[in-house]
């Protein structure tokens, strides 16, 4: 369905909202908000299914480290954090040197309860890309997804091939941590992109 742009706007300017409220400088907003009409043009041209979030913004590693970015992440007044070495950390997908969006987002709860194996290829069946670390990240911090349920950044491997970032509810607040490809963890989704753009 296309979206209206009273919609579009709505979003964009509560994202800004978010970023700013969380801590984000003001120079990354500017970044952002420079970009308005450009991403409400290319989000109102697209066919985006009812449930999937039009867009998001992503702060890559390069503007702010993974633990920052982590603690942008918040829920009941506890602050997200990592125990992973971010030199561990690396995407396996073509990402954005630069401030971007990733659009026509999905959170992932439609794969709950699959292995990050098999959503790989479901995902990449779908024509859709599996969201990295600092993707899965923005879209906790503007979403309340992660607290419906945990999710697998199926765009990244920590350390090795065979394990995979993932980003779950704690007793101490939300925590990015790491899983093994091919075991199933009951409670994870697997959220996606239709594509990225700077």
């Amino acid at each position: 369905m296309k979206r209206s742009k009273k919609e579009l706007i709505k979003l964009f300017t509560g994202q800004m909202k978010t970023l700013r409220l969380r801590g984000c400088s003001r120079d990354i907003i500017k970044v952002f908000r420079d970009k308005l009409d450009e991403v409400l043009n290319k989000a109102a041209e697209m066919e985006i299914p009812k449930g999937h979030i039009p867009f998001v913004p992503v702060i890559p590693y390069s503007f702010m480290d993974i633990p920052k970015l982590m603690a942008m992440v918040k829920k009941d007044g506890k602050i997200g954090y990592t125990y992973l070495n971010q030199e561990k950390i690396f995407d396996h997908l073509e990402i954005p040197g630069n401030l971007y969006f990733i659009y026509d987002v999905k959170d992932g709860k439609d794969m709950l309860d699959k292995s990050p194996e098999q959503a790989q290829k479901l995902v990449k069946k779908q024509k859709r890309f599996c969201l990295t670390v600092a993707e899965a990240i923005a879209l906790c911090v503007h979403t309340n997804s992660s607290a419906g349920h945990y999710m697998y950044c199926l765009g990244s491997y920590h350390n090795s091939l065979e394990l995979v970032p993932g980003i779950s509810l704690t007793i101490s607040g939300p925590m990015l941590g790491c899983y093994k490809i091919e075991t199933k963890n009951d409670g994870f989704g697997i959220p996606s992109c239709k594509m990225r753009a700077v």
